[in-house]
């Protein structure tokens, strides 16, 4: 009986612990060509010919048992520029399911920064899971590109930052298990020689 009561207990443990929102920074890292650099805090990669740097996500729970996840992604424009960065902020609810988002981009100390972004719909109600993310991400990327568009920035690098945010956006969605696929948020796709692979279920 006491077996059986120390097995059950384990089993409760597992699975409340599965129902919380988690990041597999692991996989994150992996599809952006892995945490190789800067002292392993960071992963490096090519989009339409510019090149990128993400950092390994900050993490911190909510007081409402959620999470909030931070990432700092830079532009490198080379030995003698200086890079531009954004910054990518989401904000998951205990049921994994994303409820905000902002972001912010910096061009050689020029702060272009985007309203933050809440998922709700009309009648009031939360809407949840990928539809959630869909819309967050789509209002994200076209709140940042607008903004980038107005400082006339012309700089391929420059330019591609939305899409690279995209891509940083996606992959945490899916690295946090609100969805299973890339395409579905319609992500850019980053160099040839990166395969995304789905999560398996918690």
């Amino acid at each position: 009986m006491k077996t059986f009561i120390t097995a059950l207990l384990v089993f409760l443990s597992i699975s409340l612990a599965s129902a919380n929102p988690f990041v597999d920074i692991n996989f994150f890292g992996k599809q952006l060509g892995g945490w190789e650099h800067e002292g392993k805090r960071a992963a490096e990669y090519e989009i339409h010919g510019s090149k990128y740097r993400t950092w390994m996500p900050e993490i911190s729970r909510t007081v409402s048992g959620g999470i909030f996840v931070s990432i700092r992604i830079d532009h490198k424009r080379g030995l003698f520029s200086s890079d531009d960065y954004a910054s990518l902020e989401l904000e998951f609810d205990k049921d994994r399911n994303l409820v905000g988002a902002t972001s912010s981009v910096m061009f050689q100390g020029e702060s272009t920064k985007g309203e933050a972004i809440k998922a709700t719909a009309k009648a009031g109600s939360s809407i949840i899971g990928l539809e959630a993310a869909v819309k967050i991400g789509t209002d994200l990327v076209s709140d940042i590109t607008s903004k980038i568009t107005q400082t006339k920035k012309n700089e391929p690098g420059r330019v591609t930052m939305p899409a690279v945010i995209r891509h940083n956006y996606n992959l945490l969605c899916i690295a946090t298990g609100v969805v299973k696929e890339e395409v579905k948020l319609g992500a850019e796709k980053p160099t040839k020689n990166l395969k995304l692979k789905t999560l398996p279920e918690k």
